[in-house]
Parts: structure tokens; sequence; C-alpha cells
């Protein structure tokens, strides 16, 4: 079974975490759906839903006139991961060419 800790690991904080995996047991589901089953506030759970949508984890759907929630195949993760990978090498030489040239204090 999956465990909070490991989701902590891939960058998520608690809730999140919490979030996501009510959102993989439902399935595609409603706001007060989610809330409910991951035992977070209803207003919250709006943020922590956001914060998993620019992160790649869940996605938004329309059923009917009504937002509902689903994540995205488990697979895709990976994916994601490797797509962050490649950014941060891409923009690694500049970070180090900042780190160098700023002035260091005492």
């Amino acid at each position: 079974m999956v465990t909070l800790s490991k989701l902590l690991n891939l960058g998520l904080n608690q809730k999140e975490a919490a979030t996501y995996l009510a959102t993989l047991e439902l399935g595609p589901a409603s706001i007060s759906q989610l809330a409910t089953r991951a035992q977070i506030k209803r207003p919250s759970i709006y943020h922590y839903l956001t914060s998993l949508i620019n992160k790649g984890f869940v996605y938004q759907t329309a059923k009917g006139k009504r937002k509902q929630y689903a994540t995205h195949e488990p697979n895709q993760l990976l994916s994601i991961m490797e797509q962050s990978r490649h950014d941060l090498t891409l923009i690694l030489p500049e970070l180090t060419a900042l780190y160098h040239a700023s002035p260091k204090q005492p």
C-alpha cells in the first residue's frame, strides 16, 4: 500500500498527498467527496487540488455542470518527474554561473 511518506518524497506535502490518494481511490469525484475521503475541510481542498493540477498529478473535468477531479495514469508521474529533471539540467549552467558570480558574505 502506498504510504503518505512515500508521496512526501515526491515533493507533495501531507495534505496534497492525502488529496492525491483520495482522488486515486475514488476516481473522478466532486470536491465534497474528496474532502470527506481525505479528511480535509472542503474550503481548504481547493488549494491542494490547484497545487496538484499545477504539478501534473490531477486534472479537472466536467460532469454536466459540476466539476470533478481525477488523477492522471500513475505511470505518467514518471514522465512528469523526468521532464522536471530535464528542465533542471537545461538551466543548471545558468544557476551555477549566478552562484559563482554572487559576492560571498563574511
